[in-house]
């Protein structure tokens, strides 16, 4: 039995213990679900994968099934199926409604499971223009939460600190919030970070992405640069979230990152945060990954040192996509934060397999055959598309020919299994929008109120302008 375990079986025994008499008793009687894809409001696409932990599955594959509009369950395509846990893919046909699981000693209880609309992205991709901020950045904090309400939900995107055009970083705070159609409202001014930062990492643990419980969500703020030299923190900072979105208050963790870092990637995927690559004291880059497992607050418990990448590397992109973790570009170099150089980029890819159960990189990093065009460093990264027709979008950062937007974007294609399949130039431009070749920037993906996916690109600074930073936001 893991760590991770511990708490839920308790609660299933307790719930166990009270059932004497009753008709359902998890421990005892037929399979029992305790959650889908370690979040309280799961959600997917078709074709996306799920986890499904519990009790009582037994261990010959029986149904694990989805709402579909007839009524009627349609059963998911299952690829593992053990007694604890089983990892399928959504099935067609599936709609928005519930999800449970089958077995011959009974069926479980259903549980709400949102479908999201298939993404077209990468597809007819056009850049727009959206509200600038308040005030120019680069190296800021970006991110996307969903804040699950009795009666609505409020989507919302979030702005933290950031360098100025001096370099130094800064402590504000913006939030604004997202309409059905993906359109922003104006940035909002909310709770300042409790210290200047920039080039930190970010994630937002909400009911839709892991098991936080008594509230609506809260931002996760970790490491960054406290200087324009590069002194990197270790601290993590954790700001609750108000209903309409605004930050209610910030709180120093007692917990910290396992060194000072700053410039690294991170991701939230599954009720587990991750901490990729980066640089540390003296702004050298660093190959460490490091996983947390997440309390019901909101709050990393401890970290575990997974498998470390095949190079060390800063200013990287970093994100998931099913049960695979990604590593794109950086730079391999000691520099600065606000350095333009981009000499010692890296073009490599690099991708590594999710274990469902334990949440560790079982197999490792595998060093894709496909890489980027050229070394880039400063990027942004994010992924996207339906199952079986997803890529990851790479925009702007230190690249040769970048002082042109010669390659602004370039598309990595990806299979269902999670392998990179193919690396190609895109046509869709923000240097047409702003004549800007942008680095640096901070970048998030997020749904609309239709729940359907967007990505955003804020600030950055400007490779034909090396300390020009820039305030404008760029929407799909």
């Amino acid at each position: 039995m893991t760590f991770r375990q511990m708490p839920r079986l308790l609660v299933l025994l307790l719930a166990g213990s009270l059932a004497l008499g009753c008709s359902q008793n998890p421990i005892n009687q037929g399979p029992f679900v305790s959650d889908f894809n370690g979040e309280n409001a799961p959600e997917g696409q078709i074709g996306s994968t799920v986890l499904a932990e519990g009790l009582n599955y037994g261990t010959v594959p029986d149904s694990l099934v989805f709402s579909s509009q007839f009524g009627t369950g349609i059963p998911a395509s299952v690829i593992t199926w053990l007694d604890s846990y089983i990892v399928g893919t959504i099935p067609p046909g599936s709609v928005g409604g519930t999800a449970y699981v089958s077995t011959v000693g009974g069926s479980s209880a259903a549980i709400v499971f949102a479908i999201n609309p298939q993404d077209s992205f990468p597809g007819s991709f056009t850049w727009r223009a959206g509200t600038a901020l308040p005030v120019a950045v680069s190296g800021a904090g970006v991110t996307y939460a969903a804040l699950e309400q009795a009666t609505s939900t409020v989507r919302a995107v979030y702005v933290t600190g950031g360098a100025d055009n001096s370099g130094n970083p800064t402590s504000a705070v913006y939030f604004a919030t997202i309409d059905a159609l993906g359109n922003l409202s104006a940035w909002k001014t909310t709770t300042p970070l409790p210290k200047a930062l920039a080039f930190h990492g970010i994630v937002a643990p909400t009911t839709s992405n892991s098991l936080i419980q008594n509230s609506l969500g809260s931002l996760l703020v970790m490491g960054g640069t406290t200087d324009r030299a590069g002194t990197a923190s270790s601290a993590i900072y954790q700001g609750v979230l108000n209903g309409d979105g605004s930050v209610a208050s910030w709180t120093q963790l007692g917990i910290t990152l396992p060194a000072p870092l700053h410039s690294f990637g991170t991701a939230i995927n599954f009720d587990d945060i991750y901490v990729v690559g980066g640089a540390t004291t003296g702004n050298a880059p660093v190959s460490t990954v490091y996983r947390a497992v997440l309390q019901n607050t909101g709050q990393p418990i401890s970290w575990h040192t997974e498998a470390a990448l095949p190079k060390a590397r800063s200013h990287l992109g970093v994100g998931f996509y099913g049960l695979t973790l990604y590593a794109v570009g950086g730079d391999s170099g000691v520099a600065t934060p606000n350095d333009s150089a981009g000499a010692t980029a890296v073009s490599e890819v690099d991708y590594a397999a999710i274990d469902p159960y334990l949440r560790v990189l079982g197999t490792g990093w595998v060093v894709s055959q496909q890489t980027l065009p050229g070394g880039r460093s400063g990027l942004s990264a994010l992924g996207a598309g339906a199952p079986g027709a997803a890529a990851v979008t790479v925009t702007g950062g230190l690249y040769s020919g970048a002082a042109s937007g010669s390659s602004e974007e370039n598309y990595l294609s990806l299979s269902i299994t999670g392998s990179v399949l193919s690396s190609a130039a895109g046509s869709a431009s923000i240097n047409s929008l702003c004549g800007c070749n942008l680095f640096n920037s901070g970048s998030t993906g997020y749904r609309d109120g239709n729940r359907n996916y967007h990505l955003l690109v804020v600030g950055g600074d400007d490779v034909n302008s090396p300390g020009t930073k820039h305030a404008q936001t760029f929407l799909y």
